[in-house]
């Protein structure tokens, strides 16, 4: 029996589950930071200042992100055969995370 070096030869086998779960963790913590910013004193305080439109063109697109990342990355953990495209939507809107707009 030959020994493969090459890991992609392997093929589904050697994937894991750590990146999806880890997309996953990351895009709900992000849902629930800008929910608890805009539902802390700083936020009220932010509401005081700022009219609705605005606040919702700083929140919208966060939580749109974080959304369309933790559907990918659960897509992924679910349909095994599907993870490389979904991890490939996920590395997309976590980039853009980094990014900013």
């Amino acid at each position: 029996m030959e020994e493969r070096d090459d890991p992609g030869e392997a093929g589904e086998s050697g994937q894991t589950f750590t990146w999806p779960l880890v997309g996953a963790l990351y895009a709900s913590l992000v849902i629930v930071a800008v929910v608890a910013v805009l539902d802390s004193q700083l936020g009220r305080r932010f509401e005081d200042e700022v009219d609705a439109p605005a606040r919702t063109l700083v929140a919208a697109p966060l939580v749109v992100f974080a959304v369309v990342l933790f559907i990918a990355s659960v897509v992924a953990l679910i349909l095994p055969g599907y993870r490389r495209q979904s991890l490939g939507v996920a590395e997309i809107f976590g980039w853009r995370f980094r990014r900013g707009w």
